[in-house]
C-alpha cells in the first residue's frame, strides 16, 4: 500500500527547513567548499524553495482530500436514510434495497480505492471503515455484501479489508 496521505504531514516542514538553514549556515562557516562560503544565502534560498514546494504540494493534496471528503460524505448523506430503513426492516431485501446497498458498496469501494492510493487520511479511513463494519455486521446486509464482494468488482475491497480495517 502506498504511503497514505496525512493531514498532519505539514507539521514537520518548518522544523526541517530550520534545520537545513542552520546546517547550511554552519557549513558556510566551517566548510572548506567555496560555494558554501560565497553563496550561503543562495543555498538557504534553494532549501527554502524546496520546502515551499513540499508545503505547496501538501496544500494541493489537502484540497484534493477535502474535495473527496465532501463528495463522499454528500453521497453517504443521500443514502443514509435508506440504509437506516434497511437495517431496521424485518423483511428480506427488496430489489430497491439491493440497489441502495450496491450504491453504498460502490461508495465504500471508491473510498477504499482513494485510501489505498494515498489520498485519504488514515484517521478518516478508520472512521469510515468502522461505519462499514456496522453495516457489514447486519446479517442481511453482510450476507448480500459477501455475495457482491465475490464478484471482485469493488476495487480490491474485500471481506478481509472490512474485517481488519
Amino acid at each position: 500500500m502506498n504511503t497514505v496521505f496525512s493531514l498532519k504531514q505539514r507539521n514537520w516542514y518548518p522544523y526541517a527547513f530550520l534545520l537545513a538553514a542552520i546546517l547550511t549556515g554552519a557549513a558556510s562557516i566551517y566548510c572548506p567548499w567555496e560555494i558554501f562560503q560565497e553563496q550561503p544565502l543562495t543555498i538557504i534560498g534553494m532549501v527554502g524553495a524546496f520546502f515551499a514546494f513540499l508545503y505547496t504540494q501538501h496544500l494541493h493534496q489537502t484540497q484534493f482530500f477535502n474535495d473527496l471528503f465532501h463528495k463522499f460524505n454528500s453521497k453517504y448523506d443521500g443514502l443514509n436514510e435508506k440504509l437506516d430503513e434497511i437495517i431496521h426492516s424485518e423483511t428480506a431485501l427488496t430489489v430497491e434495497q439491493k440497489r441502495v446497498l450496491v450504491d453504498y458498496f460502490n461508495l465504500c469501494a471508491e473510498e477504499y480505492m482513494f485510501y489505498k492510493s494515498g489520498h485519504i487520511d488514515t484517521d478518516v479511513w478508520k472512521s469510515w471503515s468502522a461505519g462499514m463494519r456496522c453495516y457489514y455486521s447486519n446479517s442481511k446486509i453482510g450476507e448480500f455484501w459477501r455475495q457482491e464482494l465475490e464478484t471482485n468488482s469493488y476495487y480490491g475491497l474485500s471481506v478481509s479489508v472490512l474485517s481488519k480495517a
